[in-house]
């Protein structure tokens, strides 16, 4: 059961192993005689009483033990094997009216396979599938050598054998989500109490990954992500505004707690805009804060930036040639995943590869892209491998993606920037 130092009652070792699920713990927690009559033993030794952490290590190897197995179910040129667990809660407000909560647990896996030049990926969910799924994959990418044009090859990595799990500062999984419903109302009921707020939608969700790869190159990878958000928006009555709001983080509940004054601050801009002169249509130099400024790095460069938008786009590829200035010299654009904290944070890419900072764009010239093994081998030999694979979801193969973009801090602060506007605003005649 849980206790104040986050252990639960998971095993006890008597003359044997004995192994149980939720009821039983329930059991042994209220009382220590039912649990000795109900296995009919003499209860002669203490409860031997495993941390979360000590928990999941034991269920780790039996994973790692099935998929090792699984591995030799393949005759390929390469071949790796992702396994997921993953667990989400969300909790979902329209106004004061609570439209949704839910709670989930699902896995799946995924082959990927690589022979005589063909590259295959098969995703299954049921373990006595393996066997299939496998033959699938293997008979796919054989076709695929034999249709293609272009033979696929893997850019060379090193094979990582680790476990990575991350340090969280109130760790969501144990949390009730009683509490989690308390917590998402408390910053709905900030926005609806307010007057001229007519309505909100409010979110919160939290999804952990239990990610576990293996390959036939020795990798043997697991790592734990765990991510939490709240999310929304607050619809004034009047004018149909509406300002969004959202927060959250890979570091643990703690980060989504204490953010009352920010949700109110929200509240006040969207209230405040009522009385806002509307914007006249023309072209303006404008500002950005940092979030709207990291979603303009993300979608409108970002993405071009993943090799497989552009590897098969002879003219994206020349355009997006590294080298080439696409930027003004003030502007840096890094994509890093290592970054903590952050909800694209990840140690590893889902191909075993370990992450780092990629420089996309420096002083404005393009100085790199987010690859893939494959991509790698095609698009640029000389590029620095990176750790830019990922999936959506637990049953769909890896793509490069974007995860933690954001652009470098400036030599100027703010009251340099705003002076300057004003002075090109008097000398152009323009609105600030």
């Amino acid at each position: 059961m849980p206790s104040d130092s986050g252990q639960i009652v998971y095993n006890c070792d008597i003359a044997g192993n004995v192994e149980h699920g939720d009821e039983r713990v329930k059991e042994i927690a209220g009382s220590t005689p039912a649990f000795a009559k109900s296995w009919g033993r003499n209860l002669t030794q203490p409860l031997r009483v495993l941390s979360l952490a000590d928990r999941s290590k034991k269920r780790g190897g039996r994973v790692f033990d099935r998929l090792d197995k699984m591995l030799g179910l393949v005759q390929a040129d390469y071949a790796d094997l992702r396994y997921e667990l993953v667990r989400e809660t969300s909790i979902d407000f329209s106004g004061r009216e609570l439209t949704g909560l839910s709670a989930s647990s699902t896995d799946g896996y995924v082959w990927r396979v690589l022979k005589n030049g063909g590259w295959s990926a098969v995703a299954f969910t049921k373990l006595e599938d393996a066997e299939r799924a496998a033959r699938s994959a293997v008979e796919n990418a054989e076709l695929l050598a034999r249709g293609g044009t272009r033979p696929v090859r893997l850019s060379p990595t090193p094979s990582v054998q680790d476990e990575y799990r991350p340090a969280l500062k109130e760790d969501p999984r144990a949390v009730s989500t009683e509490t989690k419903l308390d917590l998402t109302r408390r910053y709905n009921d900030i926005a609806l109490d307010h007057p001229k707020v007519a309505t909100t939608h409010t979110g919160y969700y939290d999804v952990s990954r239990d990610k576990f790869f293996v390959s036939t190159e020795g990798a043997r990878l697991r790592e734990e992500l765990v991510t939490v958000q709240l999310a929304g928006a607050i619809i004034a009555k009047e004018g149909n505004l509406t300002q969004r709001v959202r927060f959250g983080g890979s570091d643990g509940l703690a980060r989504l707690r204490g953010r009352e004054a920010e949700m109110a601050e929200r509240v006040k801009i969207c209230v405040d805009l009522l009385g806002a002169e509307p914007v006249k249509g023309g072209e303006y130099r404008a500002v950005l804060d940092q979030s709207l400024a990291g979603v303009f790095a993300h979608e409108a460069f970002g993405h071009f930036s993943e090799a497989d938008n552009i590897e098969d786009l002879p003219t994206m590829r020349e355009k997006m040639a590294l080298g080439a200035q696409l930027g003004s010299e003030v502007l840096s654009i890094t994509d890093d995943p290592t970054r903590r904290g952050q909800l694209g944070f990840y140690r590893y890419d889902d191909e075993g590869v370990e992450a780092r900072p990629v420089a996309l764009m420096k002083d404005g010239v393009l100085t790199g892209r987010l690859h893939s093994r494959r991509t790698m081998s095609h698009v640029s030999s000389s590029d620095p491998t990176s750790a830019n694979t990922f999936s959506p979801c637990r049953c769909a193969s890896s793509l490069a993606a974007c995860a933690t973009s954001h652009l470098s801090f400036g030599a100027r602060d703010m009251t340099e920037t705003l002076r300057e506007f004003r002075i090109v605003s008097q000398a152009f005649h323009s609105p600030l």
